[in-house]
């Protein structure tokens, strides 16, 4: 091997140790209290300038925009049923579950049942809400008009929630 062709390794390596060295330093300038966990910034043995390249290829091409999906109504996803014009579930609350109807959801004005409310419901300003029907069923009086069924639904077993926090 010729002297010219050993000096052109050795500057190559040397600029290659340069260029490690310098990246090092200058990570230890903006980041005091340890090594960043991204690892566009570089991952300890490649500088910068080669992690951002080979991150830059990883990414995404086109249009990257964030498509949002409409969430699905409260009594969807509570697991309430539709069976015709009504919907049929449970009224859930860490208290216990107790069955429940919705009689014409989609019109103005629903007709909302609980079937054997707890006792505790009894101690609860808006027992007197809760007119029976026979049989265990139970209608709901609302105060104000309810013309969805999500908000009856959560209206319930609030009432519910709060009738067992009383007791």
């Amino acid at each position: 091997m010729s002297i010219a062709a050993f000096l052109i390794v050795l500057v190559g390596v040397g600029s290659f140790w340069w260029l490690l060295s310098r990246n090092s330093q200058r990570r230890a300038e903006e980041e005091p209290r340890g090594r960043s966990l991204n690892h566009s910034e570089g991952t300890g043995f490649w500088p910068r300038s080669l992690s951002k390249v080979r991150t830059f290829t990883s990414k995404p091409t086109g249009n990257t925009n964030v498509v949002r999906h409409k969430e699905k109504p409260y009594w969807k996803r509570r697991g309430w049923k539709k069976q015709g014009r009504n919907l049929t579930g449970y009224y859930r609350t860490r208290y216990g579950t107790f069955k429940g109807r919705i009689e014409a959801y989609r019109s103005n004005d629903p007709e909302v049942f609980i079937y054997n409310p707890p006792k505790q419901l009894n101690n609860h300003d808006h027992s007197n809400c809760f007119f029976s029907r026979g049989g265990g069923k139970f209608k709901v009086h609302f105060k104000q008009k309810v013309d969805k069924p999500s908000i009856a639904i959560q209206s319930v077993e609030k009432i519910l929630r709060e009738s067992f926090q009383q007791s």
